[in-house]
């Protein structure tokens, strides 16, 4: 069943080194920089499609996106987390989220991913 790639972004603020502001508009692209259970950290283009404006403390829901095919299926796990990096400024972070179980959960590190025609979906094979 193909699933969501959904994340919780929380963007750091100015005097901890984040942007002066968050983005301001819905969609936002940038390198997302993967550190968890890799050496070295990976980087990748990621397309974040906010689900409205980050609230007072730079937190907002996102869908997430590649822009390179095929995209990093090894990383994409339930609580995955990973930088948003604008050139070598870190300017917030994302985890991703599990998804409703209408919508089937996300792959865990150990699951088959296939991609299907829609960036923002896989298809989890277990």
């Amino acid at each position: 069943m193909p699933s969501y790639l959904r994340a919780r972004v929380q963007f750091l603020k100015p005097e901890v080194g984040g942007r002066s502001a968050p983005p301001s508009g819905p969609r936002y692209a940038t390198v997302g920089r993967f550190t968890q259970q890799v050496a070295p950290a990976q980087e990748w283009s990621v397309v974040l499609d906010f689900d409205g404006s980050p609230d007072l403390r730079g937190e907002v829901e996102a869908n997430v996106s590649f822009l390179s095919e095929p995209p990093p299926l090894d990383l994409l796990f339930r609580n995955a987390n990973f930088d948003l990096c604008e050139g070598r400024k870190v300017v917030g972070h994302a985890q991703l989220l599990p998804v409703t179980e209408s919508l089937g959960p996300l792959p865990t590190a150990r699951s088959t991913v296939r991609k299907t025609d829609n960036p923002l979906f896989f298809e989890v094979m277990r």
